[in-house]
């Protein structure tokens, strides 16, 4: 006999209580109220005053749901829309450090680069190192198809550099790593 799949209001009911327990473990005061929806993730909406979770995180990892609780629960602090910025993190690596999870800032490190040098500085172990970048802005590359490439942007994720490349109608982030490799066929010049 398979187990019963909880329902909706079970799951919310879960992580509102999942919320309390992460607010008070890393010392934030205020909780707004939680929703589910589809997908995976978490997000806060400074306008409407709500954190939403992914129903897919309550399939997953367990720590990986309280960090992306604890993650929500940090923009909320600021009641404002104030991204990713450095003042987050150190607020985040906070709370986590004050609920004895710091290890968990872990999962940010692919998603921005700020979070590895607050990481550092709370002396985390094992914290990715910060490549350097092998192509400049306004390098170009040819594809397969002859498409001309230009790099618009660089950042890092994970401390590996991230390439934003446009052309005509056209978008694409890529890592260096395989950048490189594509364009190891390609034409590449300078602007």
């Amino acid at each position: 006999m398979t187990p019963r799949k909880p329902s909706l209001s079970e799951e919310a009911a879960y992580v509102s209580r999942l919320a309390q327990e992460v607010a008070s473990s890393c010392g934030f005061d205020f909780i707004p109220p939680i929703h589910l929806r589809c997908g995976g993730g978490g997000d806060w909406n400074p306008m409407t005053g709500c954190v939403r979770i992914g129903r897919r995180e309550l399939a997953g990892d367990d720590n990986h749901l309280w960090y992306i609780v604890a993650h929500e629960l940090a923009h909320a602090q600021a009641k404002r829309r104030e991204g990713h910025s450095r003042s987050f993190w150190v607020r985040l690596a906070n709370g986590l450090q004050h609920a004895g999870r710091l290890i968990l800032l872990r999962y940010g490190y692919g998603y921005r680069e700020t979070v590895i040098g607050v990481a550092k500085e709370y002396g985390l172990p094992d914290v990715p190192k910060r490549k350097e970048f092998k192509l400049a802005v306004g390098t170009f590359a040819n594809d397969a198809e002859d498409r001309k490439w230009m790099i618009g942007r660089r950042f890092r994720r994970g401390g590996a550099p991230y390439y934003r490349l446009k052309t005509r109608g056209w978008r694409w982030v890529i890592s260096e790593e395989e950048l490189l490799n594509r364009m190891s066929g390609f034409h590449q010049e300078k602007r």
